[in-house]
């Protein structure tokens, strides 16, 4: 009797060779034309912090370490992952060596380039995938790979670094299954592969974390036509494993991004089941592929379940109770398998993944593998359709095929026109609609910073130059352009309660320099979220780093504001709160470290700015850091004298309370002045009796000559001799009397 078949054995040669040696072949290509526009794109929505600007990645591969510490929603100080895990993040560490630019910065393209390769080759795991479901049937296979292939849905995904995540949770997720299939049942060494393979792609993403249930429903199918092989359906347990480590790992502990409230278990399905049913839409008709949805909460106050939410739910329980049924009276069909597939795929991510990114089109690129295969069920049903010859059935077969093929390459790549960066992605939102508030914002800041970047590639050139008048008029038409939609954005009804609406409103007057308007719409931001009401502390503890960098760089653009308006005292209150809340930024830690000192705060700034020169990574910025230490080490100490002599003339005059007070004030401004610890120390002592506070004074007045090296003949060194015994005989007397009496 022969073996009986398995349903995820090692795939045949699909037609014995001929034509079909070529399909691999056929679907790269497809695949890498029909996304190739992406190799010039630039950085995109997150791209920005979670590579370009990442300090990890910054590292490269010595950084990879630090990163799997993190765990599986790769909590690392100061850089948000959202939804991407350390698997994703340790991808774009290990390739940012042959990224990087003689400068150091790094170039977008070659990101994108192995963002495209990445493709190409689950487009090959996935036909061949299929082939070992479904073996002898090759058409299924290479129908839903090419749709796969070139799809318009997964535009976004490829062109978006951010997209990385779910491109590797794919790759590794049909490593998994192709390794499961090797397993069989039989060849163990296969199961421990499967689950490690898994592991990868749930640290990846966690999009696919149902891998093992479809694996589970694919065996129970084969059960029941074939060979239950209770030895593999046990074998799934081996994914427990991975599972366990995940969760103790951090895994399915996302929140909500931005502004965006948590959600709790029931919202995450119900926004999993609207994200599903666009999804299919999308797939069937893919235009308008901008209105993700996911965009569209209001800010602060979550997404609101309209009648599309409730009816997607509805759909989704009524097409699986029919499923259901069917499958109970026929048996498991080919469909009804898909189906529960998806659901297998689509609803554990929804639980685990950050609110609302479900409504993201991001997450297709792992759930919607199984409705493609619908796609080869439609091609070989239109081979068998109709009558003819078999040449004319392969043409019309051919034909039709190849017109798909064109038109899913066209919509590619006038989708990916939308993904070239930020400005051209909020554009093209606003174009279909002109209402979406958080697009108006974010659109105002992508422009905002092509103006501030404008602006500042214009003062690397001579005032002369024609370029930099050009690039001057460029960052002025982009200012406008931001200060335009910033506006609309907050007096639009849903705007006018959106912090992050106000907040960008703030940055874009900031760089218009009308700093009393950006004080007024900054401040209008803080004020809209009542979690700002917390200290800086208790924000650390339950906001996310990406959060955390919002609101810091809002209080240090409250400091610019209020400095520019005189104020410098709350404005380096305001930097020192930028800096607790992102105490990584060296550029926060620099600026709050010069606004003390601005108001003589000399100690708690050079403190500040100390740390910022051993923490800075750039040369030009530690040699700039390092000459506001000297500058502002020459003050302090100018500073010091005027006080120190202001308090000789009030000792000199008999105003003892006047004179130790400046020369307190003198420590405060230059803590190493040797001659205001010994005055203080003295007047201390003898006129307030202040005995042990004299001591302390004189002990750190010697400490600083001994770190100074100042050798003992110094006439420092005999004043200080001098005032500890006159003070020690003062006491001496002091306490005889006291004992005569």
């Amino acid at each position: 009797m022969s073996e009986p078949q398995l349903p995820l054995s090692d795939p045949a040669a699909p037609a014995g060779g001929g034509p079909w040696r070529w399909a691999p072949l056929l679907l790269v290509a497809i695949a890498w034309i029909a996304h190739g526009s992406v190799r010039n794109h630039g950085w995109v929505l997150d791209d920005v912090h979670l590579v370009r600007d990442n300090p990890l990645v910054a590292r490269g591969p010595a950084a990879i370490r630090e990163i799997v510490a993190g765990g599986a929603s790769g909590a690392v100080e100061g850089v948000e992952h959202g939804s991407h895990g350390p698997v994703a993040l340790a991808s774009f560490a290990l390739e940012a060596p042959l990224w990087r630019r003689t400068d150091g910065t790094l170039k977008a393209a070659g990101f994108h380039l192995t963002n495209l390769l990445l493709h190409g080759l689950c487009v090959l795991l996935f036909f061949r995938f299929l082939l070992a479901v479904a073996p002898g049937r090759p058409l299924l296979a290479l129908g839903a790979a090419v749709v796969f292939a070139a799809h318009p849905i997964h535009t976004g995904t490829i062109s978006a670094l951010m997209g990385r995540a779910a491109i590797l949770a794919a790759l590794f997720g049909l490593l998994a299954a192709l390794a499961w299939g090797r397993f069989g049942g039989r060849r163990l060494a296969w199961l421990p592969v499967a689950a490690l393979l898994w592991m990868l792609a749930i640290f990846a993403h966690p999009v696919a974390l149902g891998l093992p249930l479809v694996l589970w429903l694919l065996d129970v199918r084969a059960g029941a036509t074939r060979d239950p092989r209770p030895v593999a359906r046990l074998g799934v347990l081996a994914f427990a494993v991975p599972l366990a480590v995940f969760l103790l790992a951090g895994g399915g502990t996302f929140t909500a991004a931005g502004d965006l409230p948590a959600q709790g278990p029931g919202s995450r399905l119900l926004l999993g089941c609207e994200g599903l049913v666009r999804m299919m839409l999308s797939l069937v008709l893919p235009t308008g592929l901008r209105g993700d949805h996911s965009d569209e909460a209001v800010p602060g106050l979550g997404y609101e379940a309209d009648a599309l939410t409730y009816g997607a739910l509805a759909f989704v329980l009524v097409l699986t109770l029919a499923v259901l049924l069917h499958a109970r009276r026929r048996g498991l069909g080919g469909g009804a398998t898909l189906w529960l597939a998806t659901l297998a795929l689509a609803l554990p991510a929804a639980l685990a993944m950050p609110a609302g990114a479900t409504l993201e089109l991001r997450w297709a690129y792992v759930v919607a593998l199984p409705l493609l295969a619908c796609v080869g069920l439609l091609a070989e049903g239109l081979l068998r359709a109709g009558g003819g010859s078999p040449g004319f059935v392969r043409a019309r077969l051919a034909m039709v095929g190849g017109l798909v093929v064109v038109c899913l390459i066209g919509l590619s790549h006038r989708e990916a026109e939308a993904w070239k960066d930020d400005v051209a992605f909020h554009a093209q939102l606003l174009e279909r609609n002109p209402s979406h508030v958080r697009a108006m914002t974010r659109h105002a800041e992508s422009l905002r910073r092509t103006a501030t970047r404008f602006r500042d590639e214009s003062t690397q050139l001579r005032a002369d130059d024609p370029e930099r008048a050009f690039l001057l008029q460029q960052s002025r038409t982009a200012l406008e352009g931001a200060n335009r939609w910033s506006m609309r954005a907050v007096r639009h009804e849903q705007g006018r309660h959106s912090a992050e609406a106000w907040r960008t409103r703030g940055f874009v007057l900031l760089a218009a320099n009308r700093s009393a308007s950006a004080l007024r719409a900054l401040e209008q931001a803080r004020d809209l979220d009542p979690a700002l009401k917390q200290t800086p502390e208790a924000l650390r503890a339950t906001y996310g780093p990406a959060r955390l960098t919002l609101v810091a760089d809002m209080y240090a653009a409250i400091g610019r504001a209020r400095e520019a308006l005189g104020d410098r005292e709350r404005a380096a209150d305001a930097y020192g709160i930028a800096t607790k809340l992102a105490p990584h930024r060296v550029d926060l830690t620099y600026r709050a470290g010069m606004a003390l000192c601005r108001v003589n705060r000399y100690d708690e700034g050079l403190t500040l700015l100390l740390d910022a020169y051993q923490r800075a990574a750039d040369p030009g910025l530690r040699d700039e850091i390092d000459a506001a230490i000297q500058a502002s080490r020459k003050s302090a100490r100018q500073i010091a004298r005027k006080l120190l002599a202001e308090g000789h003339a009030a000792k000199v005059d008999g105003k003892m309370r006047k004179a130790i007070s400046l020369y307190e004030q003198a420590l405060e401004v230059n803590p190493a002045s040797v001659d205001a610890w010994s005055h203080a120390a003295w007047l201390r002592g003898h006129w307030f009796g202040n005995y042990e506070q004299a001591e302390g004074y004189l002990k750190k007045a010697e400490g600083l000559l001994r770190k100074g090296e100042i050798p003992p003949e110094d006439p420092r060194w005999e004043r200080i001799r001098g005032y500890r015994t006159m003070l020690a005989q003062q006491r001496a007397e002091e306490d005889a009397e006291a004992e005569g009496k």
